[in-house]
């Protein structure tokens, strides 16, 4: 025997209809949300660049600024770096460098990296920066491949480091140098002084 179904009523019909326009609205922003997270992990700055390092040397002033760096490309990407130079602890940008880059994962540092070829910028060498202490600031933007994740952004400071007028042994030699001459110029005067009364 066939069993029919009860007729739906007017509000039932109403409900039903409300029911049906609430999930389509929101199962698609749902899956909408799902997929843009799923972007988002999968586009994660340490997915492209991962910095555990960024160490400068201390220096003398006219010498190279030798830095050490320990990063690792993961993935090929498009990219802003900028590097500020700047004082510590005043925290007043000396030097800047900025430019874009294709980061590739086969790509090399050179050997040795120094401040100069870090900013790209000339004013950032050891004969331009005066004796003074410094800490390095670099940023990198990883521009996104992907419509509606945004570019993504990795920062690194570094140790503060110290650029010397001159080298502490070199400081340390031309005081006996100077204590030297002061001890000659002592006796001759002495012996200038024999001579005269006699």
């Amino acid at each position: 025997m066939v069993k029919y179904a009860r007729k739906m009523t007017f509000s039932g019909w109403w409900v039903a209809a409300m029911i049906a326009v609430l999930v389509s609205a929101w199962v698609p922003a749902v899956v909408q949300e799902v997929l843009h997270n799923r972007l988002l992990v999968q586009h994660a700055p340490e997915t492209y660049l991962e910095v555990n390092r960024v160490s400068v040397g201390n220096s003398v002033s006219g010498d190279p600024i030798i830095l050490s760096v320990d990063r690792v490309v993961h993935r090929e990407f498009k990219g802003r770096w900028n590097a500020e130079v700047r004082t510590f602890p005043q925290s007043s940008v000396v030097c800047v460098g900025a430019g874009d880059v294709l980061y590739s994962t086969d790509a090399t540092l050179p050997d040795p990296v120094t401040l100069g070829w870090w900013t790209f910028n000339p004013n950032c060498t050891g004969p331009m920066l005066p004796p003074g202490e410094y800490v390095l600031i670099t940023t990198w933007t990883i521009k996104s491949p992907v419509i509606g994740v945004p570019d993504q952004t990795v920062m690194s400071e570094s140790n503060s480091f110290s650029i010397l007028a001159v080298a502490p042994e070199t400081a340390v030699e031309a005081i006996k140098n100077q204590q030297v001459l002061q001890q000659t110029v002592r006796e001759l005067q002495m012996q200038l002084q024999a001579i005269e009364s006699e």
